[in-house]
């Protein structure tokens, strides 16, 4: 298991997230996964990547892309690719919005590597 994630994000438009409109919903989501912790510098890594295109998180890659799915139903208007590179190969993953909707993920963890 990998507990590093370079996440990666492209805007498909020209429209970026500000990501401090929904600050406290977001921390709110970050609490709730984290069961009760509060994480304000994975806050500041998520607006980072969203701000720069990228960004090294201290987390899970696994972790990462549930956060990512989570965030983006706050944001409707939203259309961006991200990817989030693990440690290990296996653990990355893609993630494709258009108008705050999902309309692609791969995740690799979903199907069995064929090497363990």
């Amino acid at each position: 298991m990998s507990f590093y994630t370079e996440l990666q994000v492209r805007y498909t438009d020209f429209d970026t997230i500000d990501f401090s409109t929904e600050k406290q919903k977001i921390l709110e989501i970050l609490t709730m996964l984290a069961e009760g912790a509060t994480h304000e510098d994975l806050y500041n890594d998520l607006v980072s990547a969203f701000a720069n295109g990228q960004a090294d998180l201290n987390i899970d890659p696994i972790y990462c892309e549930i956060i990512i799915e989570k965030i983006t139903a706050l944001f409707p208007n939203a259309n961006f690719e991200c990817r989030g590179l693990g440690e290990e190969y296996f653990y990355t993953w893609i993630l494709c919005v258009e108008n705050g909707q999902i309309i692609f993920s791969s995740k690799p963890w979903e199907s069995e590597n064929p090497f363990i």
